[in-house]
């Protein structure tokens, strides 16, 4: 069974931890509230 991680906010930070956990054991949902997510601003 996966585990599920909120992650608030989509910055480059976020994506990198998004990326970085795995996919079989995590069900990762990335929160922005930009219409574009992975800036730094």
């Amino acid at each position: 069974m996966k585990k599920s991680v909120s992650i608030i906010g989509g910055g480059p930070a976020a994506m990198a931890v998004a990326a970085f956990l795995d996919q079989e054991k995590f069900a990762v949902t990335i929160f922005e509230k930009k219409k574009r997510s992975g800036e730094s601003f």
